[in-house]
């Protein structure tokens, strides 16, 4: 009897150390998996990081917007996370994603906001906010009533003077600003669809981005956009 209860408690005692090791190689591992509740995404890989230049030496203090400004000009913490090759995706696509159930104002919302797409839409039209960004609206050619918007922000905001991307941002926004916008655009899906004949086809490429809605022109359901845009090629 003796031998058999020396047995059990040799057996216990081994499960108990064999848990406790398990739970201390998962606490320095950093709990969950990657990618779980709780966790922060991984870095990208020095080859799949964005190209960012060196940020200029002065930076404008000229704020230019407020909801989740740092992630929406890649001045975040997070920033070094995202995943620099494209993913072609639709505008359909995007606009079914599931939205997050909170955001965070200095950190990104893994998978979606750590990735960048390539879609090719119709530019329904675009126009300059008071924040200073130039706001797109796109359309997916397929199903013109599934709309998104994609932004480029003003390189002389904090933010995007320091985010390393300012010339970019730049180049993309003289170049709009040396085209014809569309037609004036406003929250009405007739508005919308009428654009939809003088619209152009272009490839869009930006980062992965939810917003707060209130009440954006073009804005999907779960509000997500491409922000900042990084490239934009019109069909010729």
């Amino acid at each position: 009897m003796r031998r058999i209860v020396r047995g059990i408690l040799t057996v216990l005692v081994a499960a108990y150390l064999a848990a406790a090791v398990a739970w201390a190689v998962w606490s320095c591992a950093g709990g969950p998996a990657a990618g779980g509740a709780g966790s922060r995404p991984a870095p990208a890989t020095a080859a799949h990081r964005l190209p960012f230049d060196s940020s200029p030496a002065t930076c404008s203090t000229r704020q230019c917007g407020e909801q989740r400004w740092l992630v929406k000009t890649l001045a975040d913490g997070d920033r070094a996370r995202i995943e620099a090759e494209p993913r072609d995706v639709t505008v359909r696509w995007l606009a079914a994603q599931d939205r997050p159930p909170h955001l965070d104002d200095d950190r990104r919302s893994a998978p979606v906001e750590t990735s960048v797409f390539r879609v090719h839409a119709l530019v329904l039209g675009w126009f300059t906010e008071r924040d200073q960004d130039i706001h797109i609206v796109l359309a997916d050619p397929e199903r013109t009533d599934v709309t998104i918007i994609a932004e480029i922000p003003n390189p002389e905001c904090h933010g995007a003077c320091r985010s390393g991307m300012s010339r970019r941002f730049g180049e993309l926004q003289a170049r709009l600003h040396a085209m014809s916008p569309g037609p004036r655009l406003d929250t009405s899906r007739a508005t919308l669809s009428a654009a939809v004949k003088s619209a152009r086809l272009a490839t869009i490429t930006g980062v992965g981005f939810f917003d707060h809605k209130h009440h954006q022109i073009g804005v999907a359901w779960n509000a997500i956009e491409l922000h900042p845009v990084l490239a934009i090629d019109f069909d010729r």
